[in-house]
């Protein structure tokens, strides 16, 4: 007796190369279950990949800042990846000028 077709449940993956190993995802949104041999559905949603669904796609999605389980897809507009970029370099600045400040201020009450 040998399996034909194998389901897996949503919240879980199988890899193809692999079917006695089923994956736990992360993220159970990722994974919506997914169909093998035929893979007329996918076991993972669009945007992720790797085992338990838990990279991104790098080439059209990444890591969402809120939430490192998430993909989000990549800007395809130049000026949303303009504002996507100032938006990185104003949150950085700012954390290292809150910083900063914090040592400036630490060092002024020493003396």
């Amino acid at each position: 007796c040998s399996a034909q077709y194998l389901r897996a449940f949503p919240g879980y993956m199988v890899s193809s190369d692999n079917i006695s190993r089923m994956y736990h995802c992360p993220n159970s949104m990722a994974c919506p279950g997914g169909d093998l041999p035929n893979k007329t559905k996918p076991m993972c949603r669009n945007g992720y990949t790797g085992l338990g669904c838990a990279e991104c796609e790098t080439a059209t999605h990444g890591k969402s800042d809120g939430d490192i389980l998430q993909c989000v897809p990549c800007a395809n507009e130049r000026w949303l990846q303009a504002m996507q970029i100032s938006w990185l370099i104003i949150k950085d600045a700012l954390a290292f000028g809150i910083a900063g400040a914090s040592l400036i201020g630490d060092s002024l009450e020493e003396k």
